[in-house]
């Protein structure tokens, strides 16, 4: 049972740091607002955030390459490797928010929500994620493959959800109230 929790958080950290790089990678106008977000969130010096951009992106391809080989060393380093990318993801996202700064992250390449407690929740609960991958994966033994399939799809569902987690709250927040509209139609 515990492995198909691993293969579930293997393949939900896959489908967010995928998500990730192809949402930074799409187009070169991608990329460049990526390096832009990260000079807005003065993590670096401006020398160094083009470097800190590619590196970053190298970092995310890194873990979604591990985690999909399907052998315990690969995963080790793959949810060892997302668990602390997470947690220095985190620790800027804090510690620019801590400054005023709450520029979008481009996280996912797309989106212009302000950076907020939601997405220090969200790397929190990926790294939640990716320890209790790291965990299930250790006893190890023999996988079914249906069991494994629904597993694996389950979690690239929940990747999915993730990297949508914007987009979602965007569509389900109330409408900004018009500051000009009078109220039940009164005059």
């Amino acid at each position: 049972m515990m492995l198909y929790l691993a293969i579930g958080c293997r393949s939900l950290l896959a489908a967010v740091f995928a998500v990730a790089v192809a949402g930074k990678l799409r187009n070169r106008q991608a990329f460049v607002e990526f390096v832009r977000s990260i000079q807005r969130m003065a993590v670096v010096a401006p020398s160094l955030t083009r470097l800190a951009a590619i590196i970053s992106v190298g970092a995310e391809i890194v873990v979604a390459l591990l985690l999909v080989i399907p052998a315990p060393g690969p995963g080790t380093a793959g949810f060892l490797l997302a668990a602390g990318l997470l947690v220095g993801f985190t620790v800027v996202i804090v510690g620019s928010m801590r400054h005023g700064n709450t520029a979008p992250c481009r996280c996912f390449g797309r989106s212009e929500i302000p950076l907020g407690r939601r997405h220090v929740l969200r790397n929190a609960l990926l790294v939640a994620v990716a320890a209790a991958g790291l965990l299930a994966s250790l006893p190890g033994g023999a996988v079914d493959a249906g069991p494994a399939v629904v597993a694996a799809v389950t979690g690239g569902a929940l990747g999915a959800l993730v990297t949508a987690l914007d987009d979602i709250v965007y569509l389900l927040a109330p409408a900004p109230r018009d500051s000009g509209q009078r109220r039940n139609g009164a005059r």
